[in-house]
């Protein structure tokens, strides 16, 4: 895949996140209603410039001042600074600049048409998610929709994933008690690559924050692991 046709939002940043970095990774791109409404408030102009450089953190320099408000976006954000990891959104720095956000699929529709489970079989879009993997390579790889996990595992998804990241385990599903709505969060160690799969940040119901926060310490130190070796 050439870089100029990667299914990404923010830019690419040689050094960064061109080769492992952290890649977010939801299932297409979305428009609900609250995106709109955000639009609608829009003050500044939409560039969408390929020269302007903007990192996953501050999206408003391309896209303009609509951005600081995405729901999806934002709920990253605070869940980054629940883990003791937050991204800095006025002064972006080596961190910030780690990030490379893509989708599962490059279709847009508010939550998936529902069809989720078969868009995620398409071999379009599997094939889509496999290239950007195969592309950036991320240490990191963070899935935002537990059904991704799952069609990871599938053998011949599992096989073309693991010809990048090496050897692998088997997923850690973790549910803690108490804290509203017990989501399932999973981890799965690869040779090259930690994925982590948290639910959807803006269509999941129920996620509290101080659920999030429980996993500070599994996150956060994945987090701290990867800033150490890359130090940033």
């Amino acid at each position: 895949m050439k870089r100029e046709d990667a299914n990404i939002a923010n830019s690419i940043f040689p050094g960064f996140n061109d080769k492992h970095g952290i890649m977010f990774c939801g299932y297409e791109w979305g428009y609900d209603k609250e995106d709109q409404e955000a639009d609608k408030l829009q003050t500044e102009p939409v560039a969408l410039n390929g020269d302007i450089k903007v990192t996953f953190a501050n999206k408003a320099p391309m896209y303009g001042d609509s951005a600081l408000r995405w729901k999806y976006d934002n709920k990253i954000m605070t869940w980054f600074e629940l883990w003791g990891h937050p991204l800095n959104r006025e002064n972006e720095g080596d961190f910030e600049k780690t990030i490379i956000q893509t989708n599962w699929c490059r279709s847009q529709a508010p939550n998936m048409g529902g069809e989720i489970k078969k868009k995620l079989r398409d071999e379009k879009n599997w094939g889509n998610f496999l290239s950007h993997i195969e592309a950036f390579e991320p240490s990191v790889l963070f899935l935002f929709g537990s059904e991704m996990i799952e069609a990871l595992q599938r053998s011949d998804i599992l096989k073309r994933f693991k010809s990048v990241m090496g050897t692998h385990e088997i997923p850690t599903r973790i549910q803690k008690d108490g804290m509203g709505t017990r989501f399932v969060i999973s981890f799965q160690n690869f040779e090259k690559c930690n994925v982590i799969s948290l639910p959807h940040p803006s269509g999941s119901r129920g996620v509290r924050n101080e659920y999030i926060k429980s996993f500070a310490d599994e996150i956060g130190g994945i987090l701290s692991e990867y800033r150490a070796k890359r130090s940033i």
